[in-house]
């Protein structure tokens, strides 16, 4: 038990490498199952390393993302071929899970997890005031930070467009009764506005503001949307916009690292939706 819990971020890392590869868009693209060989060749990487993608590729395997198969081609011998499995689709280029796994695995988070103990030692007595782990790691906390690592605020946001994405497609389907009755709302923290795009697709009665900070919302693609328009402001320091609705993305901290999946709120005078 302890070995396995002790190696568990091997598994981690491993899919990190295959998918800065790009190994399952590679098998993908070839539209059948690749032989080691047949990688080795597609990735560009020097022949003598061979032995070593085949460990990390049989790693996977055992994890379930990828499958193998052995064929007899006449007079050679058994050639592992390796296949994409059902879930090979979270691990594609564009795929909704991917910028989640980079951001999970960025120096910044990976930091954080390292100073966790000095984190619970320290004190505030001794002027030691850090309000998590990763302000301790990285100087200053996650909000503070991302604005000044471009790198680190892309995939940041590509997480939280992501994660938006998918909860608005449950919002339109499960969730129509909330909206029963209201003609605007505000998302607040909305981003890019792909959770007020679905909603204002959804229910075209209703007109749905976008508050978020400047560097969030400028240039944005979706500015000329129909219903929906974008406000510059911090929820912190500035009125949010009147509306009939508030829709809030709830976040929550955990010592040390932002958990990005988070849940919507809905506030309003007799409602409050939450998942």
């Amino acid at each position: 038990m302890f070995g396995i819990m002790l190696l568990k971020f091997i598994n981690s890392m491993s899919l990190k490498c295959v998918l800065e590869l790009g190994i399952p868009d590679i098998i993908h693209n070839h539209g059948q199952p690749m032989s080691l060989s047949s990688l080795v060749a597609a990735l560009h990487i020097e022949p003598t390393k061979a032995e070593c993608l085949s460990r990390l590729m049989n790693l996977l395997v055992h994890s379930g993302f990828f499958a193998t198969a052995q064929e007899q081609d006449h007079d050679k011998a058994e050639d592992v071929k390796y296949s994409l499995t059902p879930s090979y689709k979270l691990l594609l280029h564009h795929s909704q899970a991917t910028p989640f796994l980079f951001v999970s695995l960025d120096k910044a988070i990976i930091a954080s997890f390292q100073s966790l103990s000095s984190w619970f030692r320290s004190s505030n007595n001794n002027g030691q005031n850090y309000s998590n782990a990763f302000e301790m790691a990285n100087g200053k906390l996650l909000w503070e930070y991302a604005p000044q690592e471009q790198t680190f605020a892309s995939l940041f946001q590509q997480t939280m467009v992501c994660d938006s994405e998918m909860i608005g497609k449950i919002v339109k389907q499960e969730c129509s009764e909330v909206f029963e009755g209201l003609k605007s709302l505000v998302d607040v923290g909305g981003g890019t506005g792909v959770m007020g795009k679905a909603i204002v697709e959804a229910f075209p009665h209703i007109t749905c503001t976008v508050f978020d900070l400047p560097q969030v919302i400028s240039n944005q693609p979706l500015q000329n949307a129909k219903n929906l328009r974008f406000v510059e402001g911090d929820m912190f320091e500035e009125i949010i916009p009147p509306a009939n609705a508030i829709l809030l993305k709830v976040y929550v901290f955990d010592f040390w690292i932002l958990i990005t999946s988070g849940f919507y709120t809905i506030g309003m005078t007799n409602k409050t939706l939450g998942y």
